[in-house]
């Protein structure tokens, strides 16, 4: 484990507040830091998106587009009888 309060922190404070005041002082905050990491990361956790998420959502945005894409092509199939020439151009040849 990674100590949050670097050696020379350390000894200065043993020096004010005397050895165990120190360690105890050193302990707490570790823990309190500790306790603060496990916080943002399961905060964080909460916000991100899992990538079966990303991937459902994809999946859905195409399943809209190519539905807006038929709608597009039946209403401008129905208003404009040129519009089913163009899309003959563009799909069949």
């Amino acid at each position: 484990m990674a100590y949050a309060l670097p050696r020379k922190a350390f000894n200065t404070l043993a020096e004010l507040l005397g050895k165990d005041k120190a360690e105890v002082f050193a302990s707490e905050l570790e823990e309190s830091i500790e306790s603060s990491k496990t916080e943002i990361k399961v905060s964080l956790k909460n916000e991100l998106v899992t990538k079966e998420d990303l991937h459902k959502e994809i999946a859905l945005i195409r399943k809209e587009n190519k539905i807006i894409i038929a709608l597009i092509i039946i209403f401008g199939s129905i208003v404009n009888p040129n519009f089913i020439e163009l899309i003959k151009t563009i799909f069949i040849h």
